[in-house]
């Protein structure tokens, strides 16, 4: 996530078929990571702010160190 307006509290994943979402580990470089991995079928991205607000994204899959567009911002 590039330059919010709003403070990043957790970023979740759901992978498709899936019930739960699983908070993404932040790394020291700021990356975040699902060790699990779930770049490579469909799955939803939430961002949850640090004043509760929520964005839900829906996405295809992506490979990594690719950059994915949201029409959304905090």
């Amino acid at each position: 996530m590039r330059n919010p307006s709003v403070p990043i509290a957790k970023v979740e994943v759901k992978k498709a078929g899936s019930d739960s979402f699983i908070e993404l580990e932040r790394g020291t470089d700021g990356t975040l990571t699902d060790a699990s991995g779930s770049g490579e079928q469909a799955f939803t991205l939430r961002i949850t702010a640090i004043d509760g607000q929520v964005i839900e994204d829906e996405l295809d899959g992506f490979e990594a160190g690719a950059l994915v567009d949201s029409g959304r911002q905090f």
